[in-house]
C-alpha cells in the first residue's frame, strides 16, 4: 500500500479548485519556501495527524496552510480564498487518495515572519482522511 500525503493532496486539491478564485495564479509550495520566492505565494507544511486505532485512517490530518501578500490585506484575502476551497469539501479522490471532509479549524490566525518580514497569515486544515492512497477495483 502507497502511504497518503495530506500535503500533497491538499495541495492538488487548491490547484484543481483555484480557476476563477483569487488564488489561481498563485504559487503554492510544500514543506518550504525557496529563496527566489516573493508573495503572492502559499505554503503548505504538515502539523501532524491522529491515527485511528484500528483503521487506516487520519482523524484528522492537520495541515498548516500560510498565506504570504503583498500587504496584510492580501494575506488576509489570499487565505481566505484557500479556506473556502477546502472548508467542508468532501468527499474528494484526486490521483488516487481519498478525502471524507475538510475543515478550517482554527481560522485566520497572524503569522511573524522575521524572516522575510512578508505580510502572513495562517491556519490549520483539518483532514479526515485514509492515510493509504485508494485502489481501484474492477
Amino acid at each position: 500500500m502507497t502511504a497518503a500525503d495530506p500535503v500533497a493532496f491538499l495541495m492538488a486539491l487548491l490547484e484543481a479548485d483555484a480557476n476563477g478564485t483569487e488564488i489561481e495564479d498563485v504559487l503554492i509550495r510544500a514543506g518550504r519556501l525557496e529563496n527566489a520566492d516573493a508573495p503572492p505565494v502559499l505554503l503548505l507544511e504538515a502539523s501532524g495527524w491522529l491515527r485511528h486505532d484500528q483503521l487506516p485512517v487520519f482523524l484528522p490530518a492537520r495541515v498548516s496552510v500560510t498565506a504570504y501578500g503583498r500587504s496584510e490585506a492580501e494575506a488576509d484575502s489570499l487565505l481566505r480564498a484557500a479556506t473556502d476551497i477546502f472548508h467542508r469539501q468532501g468527499p474528494r479522490v484526486i490521483d488516487g487518495v481519498g478525502m471524507w471532509r475538510a475543515f478550517d479549524e482554527t481560522g485566520p490566525q497572524p503569522r511573524d515572519e522575521p524572516d522575510t518580514r512578508w505580510p502572513a497569515r495562517f491556519t490549520v486544515a483539518a483532514l479526515y482522511m485514509p492515510d493509504v492512497a485508494l485502489s481501484v477495483v474492477s
